[in-house]
């Protein structure tokens, strides 16, 4: 629809023309061109990292890796990339799915994620920015990861669109300007069309949540005084009115300091407040959401709570075509590449849906999927009980609610505690793996080379083997660690979160994960606990080989086998990190070197 995809741009005054220099071929309209953008204004907005921008703008499908690894200052560096393709900042558009379709406009300070994940669900996207290099980079990675942004490089004063010509208008920026921005978009809104605005609140504006670990304020003090006296419910919807529209529906996003939009639910429903404020600790799982907890019990008993959060998602739309916004009766949980919705029912959940980012993240429930359908009858009642249903968003997983207590909430850094969880899990991974296991087969020295290395993040020449190794061949979860396995008295009660997952695979990488898991947990530094716990002469090290020998004798696996695989969980996780987020948020490569450094003791306290 684009110039980017082989055809000239559409006209952004009559959107029924392509633009061919310098008029439209439809209305006459002549529209100035800059580097095949249509620009409606005379200026650009200066880029301090203008010349990553340039390089995304020259991305296809098949460079995208090669350009994203320039881009990053390591693999861990999101500066640039994180703008692009860190889908669980927009985790709200599952609660606004019903109001999403036809014709799209994104405008306002949002990432340039936004623009191409509501592209995937609209017919036709629209993206305004003063900056030329944002908008090509935009559109550009859309365009490489199977979908269409159209640019328009303007202003909010110039904007050329026909009346009444968006589905849906979104729109973020600050409490004091929704005066300004719903002056110059209401006349574009179509007549049954649905305009969103996500804006911060009064607690974030003057920073009581950065003080708290609960996202970082903007920047600005005149700024941020002027909107904290309108960035709350009552401000913001009196600003909805006075542009003649209408509050159809109210969300709040609760963020962090590290990720955006992380909790979000529609403040009209009563049991998702119940749930936040009283449910269960998946809610509050970190301490920012602890604090934020206790800080809303206080203001839901002053009864303010509405007027102080921290961030706020409006649905309005024109007052002939008012209604209430059907949303989920639940809560959002943003994940890094799905995002879990608990719906709620007299204060219970009744079923979980967990629905991808993006359309590129869609894979991960059809992994779940496949692993799920090998598990034996035996083991049946330990994995959740659901389906797959097709969705504006891809393949979503329905799944019942589990029962237990995550192992990462009991487990105890004591010799007891340790054996008693180990067992308990152990028991339960060998009856999995010997039923899932479809072959043996041998791997060479080359090629037990190959799986251990990931050049773009560092990882190659692992320490050498001499000899040929036969390794069966299982079906693996990916993310065996203590928050996906629940226990029930000393039992696996179930295993969740197999978005991770592969189908006749090394089973070392959940074997290892687990072990290595464990270990981090019982430190705050990976490389100390490693040597402390594993290496070094302890009694819970101790254990943990032992654990490994038997595991070695009941699957029939050689032992040292399990020391040359031991990292393999943690490379998983890095290819899995590169291939969805374009980057890693743990550093992974750093605990395998670690790992490899002490690769010889390894063997020896295994085998």
């Amino acid at each position: 629809m684009s110039g980017s995809n082989g055809t000239s741009p559409i006209c952004p005054y009559c959107f029924a023309g392509h633009l061919v220099a310098p008029s439209c071929d439809h209305c006459g309209m002549d529209v100035t061109l800059r580097e095949g953008i249509p620009s409606t204004i005379d200026f650009e907005t200066e880029e301090t990292d203008v010349d990553d921008l340039e390089a995304l703008a020259t991305v296809q499908a098949d460079t995208l890796d090669e350009v994203l690894a320039r881009v990053r200052d390591d693999y861990m560096d999101g500066s640039i990339v994180d703008r692009f393709f860190k889908t669980r900042t927009a985790c709200w558009r599952v609660l606004v799915s019903s109001v999403l379709s036809g014709r799209g406009l994104v405008v306002g300070t949002h990432d340039e994620s936004v623009g191409i994940l509501l592209s995937e669900v609209v017919e036709e996207l629209y993206a305004v920015d003063t900056s030329v290099p944002r908008l090509r980079a935009q559109q550009a990675v859309a365009n490489a990861t199977g979908t269409t942004v159209n640019p328009v490089h303007s202003d909010l004063e110039e904007l050329s669109f026909p009346p009444k010509s968006f589905d849906v208008i979104v729109v973020q920026c600050r409490a004091n300007q929704i005066d300004e921005y719903l002056e110059q978009l209401e006349p574009i809104l179509a007549e049954d069309g649905s305009l969103l605005v996500l804006t911060d609140g009064w607690t974030r504006e003057i920073g009581l949540t950065e003080r708290l670990g609960l996202g970082d304020s903007s920047s600005g003090v005149r700024e941020r005084f002027e909107s904290s006296l309108r960035g709350h419910s009552f401000g913001i919807t009196r600003a909805v009115r006075r542009a003649g529209l209408s509050v159809v529906g109210e969300h709040a996003l609760l963020s962090t300091s590290r990720h955006e939009n992380q909790r979000a639910f529609d403040v009209r429903s009563q049991e998702a407040h119940d749930w936040l404020l009283h449910g269960s600790n998946k809610t509050a799982s970190t301490t920012p959401f602890v604090i934020a907890r206790q800080i809303s019990r206080l203001a839901q008993r002053a009864g303010i709570l509405r007027q102080c959060y921290p961030r706020y998602l409006f649905v309005c739309r024109r007052q002939n075509a008012a209604g209430e916004l059907s949303s989920p009766n639940g809560i959002v949980l943003a994940g890094k590449n799905r995002s879990t919705v608990l719906e709620l029912e007299d204060n219970e959940i009744q079923r979980i849906r967990k629905v991808p980012n993006s359309s590129w993240q869609a894979t991960v429930n059809e992994n779940a999927q496949a692993a799920l359908n090998t598990v034996p009858d035996s083991l049946a009642d330990t994995v959740p009980t659901g389906e797959s249903q097709e969705t504006t968003f891809g393949p979503e997983r329905i799944e019942q609610p589990v029962s237990g207590t995550p192992l990462d909430q009991t487990l105890e850094a004591t010799p007891e505690s340790v054996d008693r969880h180990l067992e308990a899990v152990f028991d339960w991974l060998i009856e999995f793996q010997r039923a899932t296991c479809d072959r043996w087969v041998t791997k060479t020295p080359a090629e037990i080379e190959r799986e251990l290395t990931v050049e773009q993040v560092g990882l190659s020449n692992p320490p050498s083997v001499d000899r040929e190794l036969e390794v069966p061949q299982v079906v693996t979860h990916g993310d065996l660690s203590g928050s996906n396995i629940y226990l029930r008295n000393q039992e696996v009660s179930y295993v969740i979160d197999w978005e991770f997952s592969k189908i006749s695979a090394n089973p070392i990488i959940d074997v290892g994960y687990l072990i290595l898991q464990l270990i981090d947990a019982f430190g705050t530094n990976f490389n100390s606990s490693f040597k402390n716990y594993f290496i070094n002469n302890m009694p819970i090290g101790k254990l943990l080989c032992s654990h490994l020998q038997n595991y070695s004798d009941q699957i029939g696996i050689d032992p040292h086998c399990i020391a040359v695989y031991l990292p393999l969980g943690y490379i998983h996780q890095t290819k899995t990190d590169l291939r969805y987020n374009r980057k890693s948020d743990v550093d992974w490569p750093t605990r395998v070197h670690s790992i490899w450094n002490f690769q010889e003791e390894v063997a020896n306290r295994i085998v």
